[in-house]
């Protein structure tokens, strides 16, 4: 979790999940630019809250923040590091939706659920530049992956979902 606990996902056996990535970046000094997007971010955690209260049975979300590339900043040139990542997140907060800890998902030091879900969806890097969403079904099998779906998509595919198969 964000405050560093473990978490089993076997907890999710019975569940749909989405587990989803969340690109965060470091925005320097700028307090102004700092406050937009931890706003932004917050609304989306809101927003999956929102989707948790309508399908409070079956449903769990589990978001993993990454440190995305900065816009327009050249990756040699970017200085932000994960304790700067963790901050962010840190300061981040959802009721019900499970917020971990700041992750990799590529390279050497890839996280063990992202490794598991490259496999399960046969991907060999998840894109860094817009959220992917995975929905994997309550015995554990992939269902579906969204790439840079819009809120109202996700709400539309799991209303499909709950309507066909749950």
């Amino acid at each position: 979790t964000k405050d560093g606990k473990v978490m089993e996902f076997d907890r999710f056996e019975g569940y749909l999940t989405v587990v989803m990535n969340m690109g965060l970046t470091c925005v320097g000094d700028d307090e102004d630019k700092t406050n937009q997007q931890n706003k932004a971010i917050q609304t989306g955690l809101d927003a999956f809250d929102n989707i948790l209260k309508v399908y409070p049975h079956g449903l769990e979300i589990v978001i993993f923040p990454f440190k995305a590339p900065a816009f327009g900043v050249k990756p040699e040139d970017d200085d932000c590091d994960m304790a700067d990542i963790k901050a962010i997140v840190g300061a981040l907060t959802t009721k019900k939706a499970h917020l971990m800890e700041p992750i990799q998902m590529n390279g050497p030091d890839t996280h063990p659920v992202y490794k598991y879900l490259k496999k399960l969806f046969k991907k060999d890097t998840i894109e860094t530049n817009l959220a992917t969403y995975f929905f994997v079904n309550p015995d554990g099998n992939h269902i579906y992956k969204y790439y840079a779906a819009s809120l109202d998509q996700i709400k539309r595919y799991l209303r499909d979902i709950f309507e066909r198969d749950l």
